[in-house]
């Protein structure tokens, strides 16, 4: 029993975090593919985050060796999950988990400033259901996904020095900063978030006559941000790769991957998919209105003004960078609901409690107090339950890819494809014509070819790369898939032909899609 106490009492200390923890693995587990429930995770970006992160823990360097779009900081953490687990996202469901926790507890941390903090185990689970049951989430373990804690953790501070101005020391500053440089280094479109994080913070302290405060929390920001970039700049630097890293992250994804905009028309793009997509999501539309009613326009929020601009400055510049470039697929918008759910959720728990309030008021009157305050507080935890039990009913009865759990591992198209690749000593593999659908994760084989996956964009090198590996026979296997949804690959039927043998081939759903998967081994000479 003498142990047991100071492990609860540790628990009890840190119980929002706990709480936080166990609804992240409650929703995650069933709505991430990437979970224990799933056979595989064959969402296409999630495997090529894996790809490149398994080439950089052996040694290849990314986009020199390797090549994708996504910023480095994201393949170093596939690359650590990798190392979990070689052919499994186990280690990226972990990662998921963890990073859902810091998610949901910033969150909660962010309600505490305006309802009682036993709100807030009210709102973690609720907020988490509609967060990651979403059609945005996809499959799970994007991008946007990893950095909603690190958007999170910013509006807490942000709000909090709102609340209290003396509150955002300088080492609240360069961690923000150090925050902001992670979203830089894993997909940079979101850093409008962190712009409005700053230029909030920095009118604040320039209306209260602080000027010299607010250039040093600029040049505080600036320097964490350089701390999470001095990393990986030595790393490109010591691999002489420094031009590949930019020439990648930034030269190509703007010129080959974005579409080249006047700021009237990325601003006009930008509102016309987030209209898009919050009318798809009657949650959000009330989550949204709601935020909008009691943060801007009730004066006990917030009394003054600039506040309540901020408050709606951070997500229009998140949705600018997000859709600023042009393109727009459906786990974009995670990071816009992320952020923008939260605030809506806060207002209609005040309403709530300021009811509920009353009711322990009530009971109060008609008990003892030391009666009343018991019951409500374990009429409160079985509210949790209750909570945590309907939010998971919700996550599971809303996730769009839940069918996939009953999937058989061993009749998967990269399950079959592995075995027979696995049979030969260092297998070789080309994913030719499509993004990368799993097949080097489910073999566990490290990539030959640079361009090891037809990637979003046009790109002539890529498609030059890719087929010569076939026309020169280059790779011992070949994986194609038909419909090929890709316009920029080469007909290498011809070669495929004459170089290879059709071994084996199996038609699987992937997105609502039905595609034929065909495996070719190169011929004996």
């Amino acid at each position: 029993m003498g142990l047991r106490n100071p492990v609860i009492n540790f628990l009890l200390k840190r119980r929002l975090l706990v709480y936080s923890f166990l609804t992240s693995f409650l929703i995650l587990t069933v709505c991430s593919k990437s979970s224990f429930l799933y056979p595989f995770n064959d969402w296409v970006d999630a495997n090529c985050f894996f790809t490149v992160g398994k080439g950089m823990i052996q040694g290849k360097v990314v986009y020199r060796d390797l090549f994708e779009q996504k910023g480095v900081l994201l393949y170093f953490l596939h690359g650590l999950a990798y190392l979990i687990s070689h052919t499994t996202f186990i280690g990226a469901y972990f990662i998921e988990v963890i990073a859902g926790t810091a998610y949901l507890y910033y969150a909660a941390k962010t309600a505490a400033l305006f309802v009682d903090e036993k709100w807030t185990y009210v709102i973690i689970p609720a907020l988490a259901a509609l967060v990651y049951s979403s059609s945005s989430f996809a499959h799970g373990d994007s991008a946007e996904e990893l950095c909603l804690p690190l958007m999170m953790a910013g509006f807490y501070w942000l709000m909090r020095f709102f609340k209290d101005e003396e509150t955002l020391t300088l080492r609240t500053l360069v961690t923000s900063g150090a925050l902001a440089g992670c979203v830089l280094w894993i997909k940079y479109t979101m850093l409008g978030w962190w712009l409005g994080f700053m230029i909030a913070v920095f009118v604040a302290l320039m209306l209260k006559k602080q000027a010299r405060r607010a250039f040093l929390a600029c040049s505080f920001f600036l320097a964490g941000m350089a701390a999470a970039t001095i990393p990986w700049f030595t790393y490109f630097a010591v691999n002489g790769a420094l031009g590949d890293w930019f020439n990648a992250y930034f030269t190509l994804n703007i010129m080959a991957y974005g579409e080249k905009m006047s700021l009237f028309s990325m601003i006009q793009t930008a509102w016309g998919q987030f209209y898009i997509n919050i009318m798809a999501n009657i949650a959000l539309l009330i989550s949204v209105l709601l935020g909008i009613s009691g943060f801007v326009g009730l004066r006990r929020m917030f009394p003054d003004i600039w506040p309540k601009v901020s408050i709606l400055l951070l997500p229009a510049l998140l949705v600018l960078g997000v859709y600023g470039g042009g393109r727009n697929y459906p786990y974009y918008f995670l990071a816009v609901e992320g952020m923008t759910m939260l605030p809506g959720m806060i207002v209609l728990a005040r309403v709530v409690s300021s009811t509920a309030e009353r009711f322990q008021w009530l009971m109060t009157r008609s008990k003892s107090e030391k009666t009343a305050t018991a019951l409500w507080w374990r009429m409160l935890a079985a509210g949790c339950v209750i909570m945590l039990g309907v939010s998971g009913w919700y996550a599971y009865a809303n996730f769009q890819y839940r069918d996939f759990m009953t999937q058989d591992k061993a009749g998967l198209a990269q399950t079959k494809f592995a075995e027979i690749m696995n049979r030969e000593d260092n297998p070789t593999l080309l994913n030719y014509g499509f993004l990368d659908g799993g097949f080097y994760t489910a073999a566990d084989i490290l990539p030959t070819v640079k361009y090891f996956c037809e990637l979003n964009m046009t790109l002539k090198e890529m498609y030059d790369m890719q087929a010569a590996a076939v026309q020169n026979g280059e790779v011992q296997f070949v994986v194609t898939r038909s419909p090929s949804m890709h316009k920029g690959s080469q007909d290498i039927s011809k070669a495929l032909n004459e170089n290879y043998e059709l071994v084996a081939q199996a038609t699987q759903e992937f997105e609502r899609w039905h595609f034929t998967y065909k495996l070719y081994r190169l011929k004996e000479s």
